[in-house]
């Protein structure tokens, strides 16, 4: 339950990186993947609350009732696993426009932190957080972070934001 929260700093990283980009057809893409982002928080965060707490309290209720509970778990986990593929998803597409706009904008300063996320979000998508492969990719998504980030201090100076200070 306490990772809950925690995920949906993933889609907060797409908003960070495309911050300063509104405009033009870059914009256009930056808006889809912040609404792909969206999509992505809502429906892994679905996926957490059934798979995670609701499967949960059902395993508990079992344990300390006695009552068989039958196929209930599985079901709900294969209500879970629809809405989080539909979340995975998103994500992967989220980053893959990150990566086309910041090539736009910066060249090929984006690709390494493009594909180190976009490699991460495919291996979210097997993952989650599971050790080992799902802890790698919790640490690859920070370290995309990280890449996209710096690769967007490159922004060609006409793409970048301009901030006008009256004195």
């Amino acid at each position: 339950m306490i990772l809950l929260p925690l995920f949906g700093l993933l889609a907060l990283t797409v908003w960070m990186v495309l911050g300063p980009v509104w405009t033009g057809v870059d914009g256009w893409l930056a808006t889809a993947a912040r609404i792909l982002a969206l999509v992505y928080a809502a429906f892994y965060g679905a996926l957490d609350v059934l798979a995670g707490i609701a499967a949960g309290a059902l395993a508990e209720y079992q344990e300390s009732t006695g009552n068989e509970i039958g196929r209930s778990v599985s079901v709900v986990f294969g209500q879970a696993s629809m809405l989080g593929a539909v979340g995975t998803w998103s994500l992967l597409a989220a980053f893959g426009l990150v990566g086309v706009v910041l090539f736009r904008r910066t060249g090929v300063r984006s690709l390494p932190g493009s594909v180190v996320a976009l490699v991460a979000s495919w291996s979210f998508m097997s993952s989650h957080v599971y050790p080992p492969w799902g802890v790698v990719t919790m640490l690859a998504f920070g370290a995309a972070a990280v890449l996209l980030l710096r690769a967007e201090t490159y922004a060609h100076p006409f793409t970048r934001r301009r901030v006008v200070v009256k004195t």
